[in-house]
């Protein structure tokens, strides 16, 4: 971070907090009785999977729960996976993949309830989307087949009985 008068400062890894008393500190050897204030004024949370607006959303504000930005993104779909959603965090040269149940309890006690900038939320689809896709998908050949075994026996039954 640069900041005018006491040049740049070195503040990746750092907390809010903590950034705040790094520079408090610089300031202080300039200015006395100096107040120091740092936020974070937006960060970027990308949405993947059952989720009704994928993509990357901005957030202005310095603390954003999972819930509150999945209510960002429009919410989950039908099908989407309360259970299972994914928090994907990038931590240096890694991806940290964090697994949190919407529907617990304690979903708030969890570190990953609130979100980082550059997460990655996904939330993967319910088993029974596979189940409701093929009925989907195959409902017509399906009635078809049905339709047409009906009208032969249908016909069959109506030879006999002449």
């Amino acid at each position: 971070v640069s900041v005018p008068t006491l040049g740049k400062l070195y503040v990746k890894g750092l907390t809010i907090e903590q950034t705040r008393q790094l520079i408090q500190k610089k300031v202080s050897e300039i200015l006395n009785d100096a107040v120091v204030n740092v936020r974070l004024t937006s960060f970027n949370v990308t949405f993947l999977g059952e989720v009704n607006m994928q993509g990357r959303i901005p957030f202005y504000k310095e603390k954003v729960n999972v819930l509150e930005a999945i209510g960002s993104a429009g919410g989950l779909t039908y099908y989407g996976n309360k259970k299972h959603v994914k928090v994907i965090r990038p931590q240096d040269t890694v991806m940290k993949v964090y697994n949190i149940d919407l529907t617990n309890v304690h979903i708030l006690e969890q570190k990953e309830f609130y979100l980082y900038p550059n997460d990655i939320v996904y939330v993967p689809p319910r088993r029974s989307k596979d189940f409701f896709d093929f009925s989907r998908d195959y409902s017509s050949i399906i009635s078809m087949i049905t339709g047409t075994i009906s009208t032969t026996l249908l016909i069959m039954q109506l030879n006999k009985q002449q």
